[in-house]
């Protein structure tokens, strides 16, 4: 009997423990949480801008959150129980996303994973959350630039939840497909300059004159505007002060079961 105390009190510390290694939901409420350092703050206040105000307008929630270690959490344990201690998403309709990003190291590999509340399992199968995260994301971080495969990968997450992005290809293709191809097309021109351009400025010590994250991202969220036909949304996004119109008034407690996807590099 003893040793049975023992070892329930083991587990049940260790549980403590490892929950305290989550990180604190933040305050003031944020939706791009960069705690490893990764994102270009320009980038960053665009992302929270566009994900600020498709939370307003859809209700839905997409979190971005890099972190410089799991502590021992395999990524999807640590998204899921991240995206429930948050409460990311509304309550009762549970459309929550977590979108989280460890950098590779010298001495661990760069893991990344999207995990979806119950309510965006749909939307966001897990077949559809590996293919943005090892086809949209992972190709720029191999590359070390990891603003612009976060942002593709928060694109990529808005259109599937608008139901602009499927994981089976049809036959018959809407109009509305065809604009998001074209504009997904446009998308990978530009990171395509971006990398090369960024490789240059390393070879030769000048990466001036090159196109920013922030403007790779403003494209894409206007091909994103033009599939969906809200125009009006690309009014109100502006770059180069960084200053933007969106606030996030806060997570609305929403629940995760588990579903998601995600890759390693």
């Amino acid at each position: 009997m003893k040793r049975l105390i023992i070892i329930a009190l083991y587990f049940i510390v260790a549980t403590i423990c490892r929950s305290q290694e989550i990180p604190a939901r933040p305050s003031p409420p944020r939706l791009v949480n960069d705690f490893a350092g990764i994102i270009d703050t320009k980038l960053a206040a665009a992302l929270e801008d566009s994900l600020s105000r498709f939370a307003r307008r859809t209700s839905t929630q997409i979190t971005i959150v890099t972190v410089s270690d799991l502590y021992g959490y395999d990524i999807a344990d640590f998204a899921q129980q991240l995206g429930e201690t948050w409460g990311v998403g509304q309550a009762g309709d549970n459309n929550g996303a977590v979108i989280i990003v460890k950098p590779k190291t010298d001495d661990s590999k760069g893991r990344a994973f999207i995990a979806t509340g119950y309510g965006l399992e749909g939307a966001l199968p897990d077949v559809t959350c590996s293919r943005i995260v090892n086809n949209e994301m992972i190709p720029s971080f191999r590359n070390g630039n990891y603003g612009a495969g976060i942002a593709r990968g928060a694109v990529c997450v808005m259109q599937s939840v608008e139901g602009e992005y499927t994981a089976k290809e049809k036959d018959d293709i809407p109009i509305g497909y065809t604009i998001l191809a074209l504009s997904l097309i446009a998308l990978f021109i530009i990171v395509f300059i971006i990398t090369t351009q960024n490789h240059n400025g390393d070879s030769h010590g000048n990466s001036g004159g090159g196109l920013t994250d922030d403007s790779m991202l403003k494209t894409a969220l206007f091909g994103s505007i033009l599939a969906s036909g809200r125009r009006s949304d690309w009014g109100s996004f502006s770059g180069g002060s960084g200053t933007f119109g969106g606030e996030f008034g806060g997570f609305g407690g929403g629940s995760f079961g588990g579903g998601g996807g995600g890759g390693s590099w």
